[in-house]
């Protein structure tokens, strides 16, 4: 069964009853243009975990709170988020931050359904294996902007300082996105993709911080609803590998 991936959302202090928050008069984020590359210039967002706890219905409970960085502490900003499969969605409408960052409830009128002044908002998610949980953070006059995402499971090797890590891109994993970090500035990466299915071969020029992204996909297979692949990354001074599975037995949370 496909698990629902649900974030409840939490005050430290006290609880807060949910109210619906109309999107329309909020700076909705476009799903074409999200992600960090979209920060406006110096802003980035860190999706900061307080604990883990067991779940009632199984899984795991991740607590967390946002921290902005590089944004104006004068203003008011809208969370947002993008589940997989779905919308962006308005989580907060209309909230400040506090001196180092961290996200408030302001006790105003539809600032976290009126919780108290300087109350740090902190939410609770649930996630699948290499499931990124995904964030923006927008001004309400839409100038600033910063999008983050936490993977608290993530699929990731290393190898000589070079880190190679997945992220789904659909809910069953046949589509994912793999990442490379620490890997020789403006390297010529290989990743190779080898499994039950038909094997593929791709190659990337890292950037001047030695980072590179490439996606796969298995979402085309008609003989093949489910399995594992290997994927061998080499650059220059590495060689990472890491194994993938995907399919719709792999939809259960951690």
């Amino acid at each position: 069964m496909t698990p629902v991936n649900t974030i409840q959302r939490v005050f430290i202090l006290l609880f807060a009853l949910p109210i619906a928050i109309p999107a329309t008069s909020q700076q909705q984020p476009d799903r074409t243009s999200w992600g960090e590359r979209f920060n406006s210039e110096g802003a980035s967002i860190r999706v900061m975990e307080m604990q883990r706890t067991p779940r009632t219905e199984g899984g795991t409970w991740v607590h967390y709170f946002v921290q902005a960085i590089g944004m104006p502490k004068k203003q008011l900003y809208s969370l947002w988020e993008w589940e997989l499969g779905g919308e962006p969605k308005l989580v907060l409408a209309r909230v400040p931050l506090r001196d180092d960052g961290v996200l408030l409830c302001s006790g105003k009128l539809e600032d976290c359904s009126g919780a108290t002044e300087e109350q740090v908002y902190a939410a609770r998610m649930t996630a699948m294996k290499a499931e990124p949980k995904r964030l923006a953070l927008v001004s309400v006059d839409g100038r600033m902007r910063a999008f983050g995402a936490s993977v608290p499971f993530p699929v990731v090797a290393e190898d000589k300082g070079c880190k190679v890590w997945l992220e789904r891109k659909s809910a069953d994993a046949a589509e994912a996105t793999v990442n490379g970090t620490g890997f020789t500035p403006k390297d010529r990466v290989t990743i190779a993709a080898s499994g039950e299915t038909a094997g593929a071969t791709l190659r990337r020029n890292a950037d001047e911080k030695g980072a590179w992204t490439a996606d796969i996909s298995h979402a085309g297979d008609a003989m093949h609803a489910a399995g594992t692949s290997q994927i061998s990354v080499k650059g220059k001074n590495c060689s990472v590998n890491v194994t993938w599975e995907w399919g719709k037995e792999t939809q259960k949370l951690e």
